[in-house]
């Protein structure tokens, strides 16, 4: 039995987690010389890892080769930017994302609206967490409580 995907995803979560950035980036080069092609499961753990960590531009990088390299971004990705973009105050990434979101078919979640309007809670931008409640309201999602106390 052989190293599968899974294992791969599974280490470079680990590797993440523990601030192994380094190790992250040799698993996805031995995927890489192995001919494992990173996932969207693949990308959105880097991207996720990356966007807890503060670490916008490596997150970016990644998100741009995830698109540069075919890997369609969806509804996790789009949450994990968001709130990697939120807490570092980069409103202006979060109207970027949306305009991806809303020139795509990925289908909008709770999570995403969650995030999308505590990001701009932070900033500050009451209109636009109303209006974005509203459209939560109107696609049947539920706020989680926990982000009206954040």
């Amino acid at each position: 039995m052989g190293v599968d995907l899974k294992t791969f995803n599974m280490m470079i979560k680990s590797y993440g987690k523990a601030g192994m950035y380094e190790k992250m980036q040799s698993v996805m080069d031995f995927m890489q010389r192995r001919f494992f092609s990173p996932t969207i499961i693949t990308y959105n753990t880097v991207i996720d890892v990356f966007g807890k960590a503060g670490e916008i531009e490596k997150m970016d990088k990644h998100f741009n080769r995830m698109k540069h390299l075919g890997v369609k971004p969806n509804t996790v990705t789009y949450c994990s930017l968001v709130n990697a973009y939120g807490k570092a105050g980069l409103i202006d990434k979060v109207d970027s994302i949306m305009r991806h979101v809303e020139n795509s078919d990925v289908v909008l979640e709770t999570p995403f609206f969650n995030g999308v309007i505590s990001a701009y809670g932070r900033a500050g931008d009451i209109e636009k967490m109303d209006e974005l409640f509203l459209a939560m309201k109107e696609r049947n999602c539920e706020l989680i409580a926990s982000l009206l106390l954040a």
